[in-house]
């Protein structure tokens, strides 16, 4: 697999509550943390979209290991809900992994 490009999105903001209760601020809300990658296998696969999303996993630089959340492929690369893999033959992807103040160091897909 190969990480094409980070993207963080923006969440918007929340309203945080002081210890005092009589003032409150705003501060953004952490990043969604998301990538465009590509996915190559040696082997001729068919998966089940979902449970590709199920086994991205994502090492963020502080060594927490998030599962994606969601996971987006070219409508195109998606038959009755099946990718197909063809040897050598990269299949491009947009996951996202929840969000998170730290940013992402590697993110892995296991297809076996």
């Amino acid at each position: 697999m190969t990480i094409e490009r980070f993207h963080d999105v923006a969440q918007g903001y929340q309203v945080e509550d002081n210890v005092d209760g009589e003032r409150s601020s705003v501060a953004p809300n952490p990043p969604l943390r998301c990538a465009e990658i590509t996915i190559t296998s040696t082997f001729r696969k068919e998966k089940i979209a979902i449970w590709l999303r199920e086994h991205i996993e994502a090492t963020l630089i502080d060594g927490r290991e998030v599962t994606a959340t969601q996971l987006n492929f070219k409508k195109d690369d998606v038959k009755a809900g099946y990718i197909t893999f063809r040897p050598q033959q990269a299949v491009w992807a947009y996951v996202c992994f929840g969000q998170d103040a730290t940013p992402i160091a590697s993110i892995e897909c296991e297809l076996d």
